[in-house]
């Protein structure tokens, strides 16, 4: 695999360059260090920032045994995933050479494509907030028995449907506010209307609660069955955001 890579160094260029700048990043966040380790620390990021042109004798060469030892380490990577049938973590100066693999071999299905973009538009655009923040919260999103739901709103987006920005998120939120706001006149007018049955001999309090939840039940589903994506993305960033505190 990593002989194949190498038959046209040329083709790796954009993501060396990548890998290069997110080192880059990284070596220039060390600045604020400067004055916890002294200027000892000085002398070394100003060499990785501007090497001497003595330290690499044959920039040629360098790159390409670079190149050569990162694409053996991605490849070795792949072929584990593919063996043990598992995702792979890796660090982030790998990803641009990941991405440029996965879409060197990729299919041309567009739909795909255009799946992968509506999720990103989704919690990139529309709902930040909701953005899945740790392996769990994406297990549970997937396992959950509503997320057929999500899925189809997404698909519905990649076909053109629906659109995926802040007045769709607005629009939302605007009828989430009132399908909260019905919910409470109803269950409030539901209190009333089910007051009477306490007064039933023995049983009276015990069957107007449980009249009082089957209707608050059925009216819950009824209200929010549009928007069960919505209180299901919800719903799961509160718990991660209380994990997390």
């Amino acid at each position: 695999m990593t002989q194949n890579d190498l038959l046209s160094v040329g083709q790796w260029s954009a993501a060396m360059r990548s890998s290069s700048d997110i080192w880059r990043k990284f070596v220039n966040g060390l600045d604020s260090f400067f004055d916890v380790f002294g200027f000892g620390i000085e002398k070394i990021l100003r060499e990785m920032r501007n090497p001497s042109p003595y330290a690499i004798p044959d920039r040629r060469v360098l790159r390409r045994e670079t190149l050569s030892s990162y694409l053996s380490y991605a490849n070795a990577n792949l072929i584990l995933s593919n063996e043990m049938g598992a995702g792979l973590h890796d660090w982030e100066d790998f990803q641009p050479f990941y991405h440029q693999k996965f879409l060197a071999v990729g299919c041309d299905d567009a739909g795909l494509s255009a799946v992968g973009e509506a999720s990103h538009q989704l919690f990139d655009i529309a709902f930040p907030e909701f953005t899945i923040r740790s392996p769990e919260h994406f297990m549970t999103l997937m396992t959950h028995r509503r997320v057929g739901e999500l899925r189809s709103l997404i698909e519905e987006a990649s076909r053109g449907d629906v659109e995926f920005d802040e007045g769709f998120a607005r629009s939302v939120f605007r009828e989430v506010i009132g399908v909260e706001r019905t919910l409470g006149k109803r269950k409030r007018l539901l209190g009333y209307l089910t007051f009477p049955i306490g007064f039933l001999p023995f049983v009276g309090n015990y069957a107007q609660f449980l009249a009082e939840q089957g209707a608050e039940s059925f009216m819950e589903r009824r209200l929010k069955n549009k928007f069960r994506w919505f209180y299901l993305l919800s719903d799961l960033a509160d718990k991660e955001s209380r994990c997390n505190a």
